[in-house]
């Protein structure tokens, strides 16, 4: 099925139809499985990374006649080596493909132009995805260049981002978030629930007051809706410590806490402003993991996750967490509740 014949085939309550997303790193890894889960819901994503296909060094190899990892879609040589955004328009979805340096203030500024322009005028989400990590073996292997160029994507590029995104959303009519369309389920009759489904609730616009809140500004009338969305992509050693890793923990610490931070700032203007941690996941930059230090890393549940396992859990922020904002989720496979 096509990702437009998918799209097409979701209730409101389900679907991503026409949303803007605006997604850094979408070239390989987690962020390619976020771009294309997203424009299967029938999001329109502005991929953004500095090469539209994964560097040489980084593209894992082909697969063999096995049956094929949810690492990468289809199990084809065209998932390595098709870009993102044509794999997406290939497939019947929509996207736009960006170069960009996430460390730079004039590329942020040029792609929330590019993602708004997509949108028709609305940025509706922000994925924070674009990271490196450098090896080293322990802290007094790592130079101030290695720490220099992992503050500089890891934290620079996502203080910007997210500022450049929140610029945008400020300005924007709050929307129904996808889960809203739907009202709650024991405020409806049976006919409904058993016939075709509870009634819609009213466009943001046109909701009935509700109960105020300590964070109502002046003019909300309170109701159901968003301004936008923003989801930083942290880490497990954003958390809790990891072999080898000094300046990446300390960066991906910051991504922790300035989601925190700045979720608390613009909850009362309504933009959702969430962090994922992946545990040891398959992906692009795992690749180059040492298998000594990969020996290291064990995870509780029997497999290793995969960047679709991340990718759904950005969809579930995108579309069925409309009271969720601060938050930290992560999707490591247990090993953080050890």
């Amino acid at each position: 099925m096509s990702f437009q014949k998918f799209a097409d085939s979701l209730p409101p309550s389900l679907s991503l139809k026409d949303r803007s997303v605006l997604l850094t790193g979408s070239s390989s890894g987690i962020g390619r499985q976020c771009a294309l889960h997203l424009a299967r819901h029938g999001a329109r994503v502005l991929c953004c990374d500095l090469t539209p296909t994964p560097a040489q060094e980084r593209v894992a190899p082909a697969p063999s006649d096995k049956p094929h990892s949810d690492a990468q879609p289809g199990g084809s040589i065209d998932a390595y080596t098709v870009p993102t955004h044509a794999l997406i328009n290939q497939a019947g979805g929509r996207a736009q493909f960006f170069k960009m340096n996430v460390t730079k203030e004039e590329d942020w500024k040029e792609a929330v132009k590019l993602a708004t322009e997509l949108g028709d005028g609305r940025l509706d989400l922000l994925i924070n995805n674009a990271g490196i990590v450098r090896f080293s073996g322990g802290l007094l292997n790592e130079t101030m260049e290695d720490f220099d160029a992992t503050f500089a994507v890891n934290v620079r590029g996502l203080f910007i981002g997210t500022r450049e995104a929140l610029a945008q959303m400020v300005k924007q009519p709050p929307r129904i978030m996808p889960a809203d369309h739907d009202l709650d389920l024991d405020e409806v009759s049976l006919a409904e629930l058993t016939g075709d489904g509870p009634r819609p609730r009213p466009a943001f616009d046109q909701q009935d007051a509700t109960p105020a809140t300590s964070g109502r500004l002046e003019g909300d009338r309170g109701g159901r809706g968003s301004r936008g969305g923003i989801i930083n992509i942290g880490s497990l050693h954003g958390i809790i410590g990891g072999p080898g890793e000094a300046a990446y923990g300390a960066a991906k610490g910051a991504v922790v806490n300035f989601t925190r931070q700045v979720a608390g700032d613009y909850a009362s203007q309504r933009i959702n402003i969430n962090c994922i941690c992946p545990g040891y996941v398959e992906s692009a930059m795992t690749l180059n993991v040492p298998p000594a230090l990969s020996a290291k890393r064990p995870t509780p549940w029997p497999h290793r996750g995969t960047g679709r396992d991340v990718a759904k859990t950005v969809v579930y922020l995108a579309r069925d967490a409309p009271w969720l904002t601060g938050s930290i989720l992560m999707v490591d496979g247990g090993t953080s509740a050890r």
